[in-house]
């Protein structure tokens, strides 16, 4: 096989590879996208719960101390 030949074909793995790191690149950077949004609504969801215990104890202190 000549040397050009060689080269060419070692062009084109290297481009296929790059190619390759580029998918891999945009996929982690969506599932880095998803995982902070994931992320965020846990938070929301764990601060109304929090939030929710809280009224929920505060109603139940109001009651006994009224009673």
């Amino acid at each position: 096989m000549a040397e050009g030949d060689k080269l060419k074909v070692e062009k084109a793995k290297f481009e296929s590879e790059w190619e390759s790191i580029d998918e891999k690149r945009e996929e982690l950077k969506k599932d880095a996208e998803r995982i902070a949004m994931e992320r965020v609504a846990v938070a929301k969801f764990l601060k109304d719960e929090r939030d929710s215990l809280r009224m929920e104890k505060d109603a139940m202190r109001n009651q006994y101390n009224t009673t």
